[in-house]
Protein backbone atom coordinates (compact mmCIF):
# COMPACT_ATOMS: atom_id res chain seq x y z
CA UNK A 1 0.00 0.00 0.00
CA UNK A 2 2.64 2.40 1.42
CA UNK A 3 4.46 2.36 -2.64
CA UNK A 4 1.19 2.44 -4.00
CA UNK A 5 0.25 5.34 -2.33
CA UNK A 6 4.00 7.11 -3.41
CA UNK A 7 4.96 7.11 0.74
CA UNK A 8 8.01 5.57 1.73
CA UNK A 9 8.12 2.75 3.18
CA UNK A 10 10.56 3.54 5.71
CA UNK A 11 10.81 7.09 6.49
CA UNK A 12 13.84 8.26 8.64
CA UNK A 13 11.48 8.82 11.98
CA UNK A 14 14.08 10.54 14.67
CA UNK A 15 15.55 8.00 17.11
CA UNK A 16 16.59 8.46 20.71
CA UNK A 17 20.21 8.55 21.41
CA UNK A 18 20.53 4.92 21.80
CA UNK A 19 19.01 3.84 19.04
CA UNK A 20 20.70 3.14 15.78
CA UNK A 21 18.83 1.69 11.95
CA UNK A 22 20.59 -0.78 10.20
CA UNK A 23 19.10 -0.50 6.40
CA UNK A 24 20.85 -4.25 5.83
CA UNK A 25 18.24 -5.91 8.49
CA UNK A 26 15.29 -5.19 5.78
CA UNK A 27 14.94 -8.86 4.74
CA UNK A 28 17.99 -10.04 6.12
CA UNK A 29 18.15 -13.66 6.88
CA UNK A 30 19.31 -15.33 10.32
CA UNK A 31 22.79 -15.73 10.04
CA UNK A 32 23.11 -11.57 8.96
CA UNK A 33 20.54 -10.77 11.70
CA UNK A 34 22.85 -12.83 14.52
CA UNK A 35 25.66 -10.82 12.89
CA UNK A 36 24.71 -7.77 13.40
CA UNK A 37 23.29 -8.61 17.02
CA UNK A 38 26.69 -9.74 18.07
CA UNK A 39 28.45 -6.87 16.35
CA UNK A 40 26.70 -4.03 19.17
CA UNK A 41 29.10 -5.99 21.66
CA UNK A 42 29.19 -4.73 24.99
CA UNK A 43 27.94 -6.12 27.75
CA UNK A 44 24.09 -7.57 27.69
CA UNK A 45 21.19 -4.95 27.90
CA UNK A 46 18.08 -4.69 26.30
CA UNK A 47 18.32 -4.59 22.78
CA UNK A 48 14.76 -4.59 20.45
CA UNK A 49 15.19 -6.10 16.40
CA UNK A 50 12.71 -5.45 13.93
CA UNK A 51 13.11 -6.73 10.93
CA UNK A 52 10.69 -9.37 8.17
CA UNK A 53 10.03 -12.46 7.29
CA UNK A 54 11.29 -14.94 6.70
CA UNK A 55 14.70 -13.78 8.79
CA UNK A 56 12.62 -12.45 12.03
CA UNK A 57 10.64 -15.86 12.02
CA UNK A 58 13.85 -18.05 11.52
CA UNK A 59 15.98 -16.17 14.13
CA UNK A 60 12.95 -16.67 16.67
CA UNK A 61 12.52 -19.87 16.01
CA UNK A 62 16.75 -20.45 15.92
CA UNK A 63 17.41 -18.88 19.31
CA UNK A 64 14.25 -19.86 21.36
CA UNK A 65 13.06 -23.65 19.68
CA UNK A 66 9.75 -21.88 19.29
CA UNK A 67 9.09 -23.51 16.08
CA UNK A 68 5.74 -22.32 15.13
CA UNK A 69 4.49 -19.93 12.70
CA UNK A 70 5.89 -15.90 12.88
CA UNK A 71 3.01 -14.01 11.11
CA UNK A 72 3.80 -10.20 10.16
CA UNK A 73 3.64 -8.37 13.46
CA UNK A 74 4.43 -10.81 15.69
CA UNK A 75 6.96 -10.30 18.75
CA UNK A 76 8.87 -12.35 20.89
CA UNK A 77 10.36 -11.40 23.98
CA UNK A 78 13.32 -13.59 24.99
CA UNK A 79 16.19 -13.58 28.14
CA UNK A 80 19.50 -14.86 27.34
CA UNK A 81 21.66 -16.20 29.48
CA UNK A 82 25.06 -14.62 28.39
CA UNK A 83 27.14 -11.49 29.65
CA UNK A 84 27.99 -9.94 26.26
CA UNK A 85 25.70 -9.85 23.06
CA UNK A 86 28.78 -10.92 20.84
CA UNK A 87 28.55 -14.31 22.80
CA UNK A 88 24.91 -15.00 21.27
CA UNK A 89 24.34 -17.61 19.39
CA UNK A 90 21.69 -20.69 18.83
CA UNK A 91 22.74 -22.49 21.66
CA UNK A 92 22.62 -19.54 24.04
CA UNK A 93 20.44 -20.68 26.50
CA UNK A 94 17.50 -18.83 26.53
CA UNK A 95 13.87 -18.29 27.94
CA UNK A 96 11.23 -17.14 25.80
CA UNK A 97 9.10 -14.88 27.93
CA UNK A 98 6.25 -13.75 25.64
CA UNK A 99 5.36 -14.79 22.02
CA UNK A 100 2.33 -12.12 20.81
CA UNK A 101 0.45 -12.35 17.72
CA UNK A 102 -1.68 -9.68 16.38
CA UNK A 103 -4.64 -12.12 16.64
CA UNK A 104 -3.56 -12.64 20.68
CA UNK A 105 -4.22 -8.80 21.15
CA UNK A 106 -8.28 -9.38 20.76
Amino acid sequence: MAAASGLDPAPEVPLPRTARRFSHLYGAWTDTILRTIREQGGALSPLLVVGHNPGMGSLASALSGICRPYPTAALLVAAFELAHWKDLNPTTPVTPEHFLRPRDLR
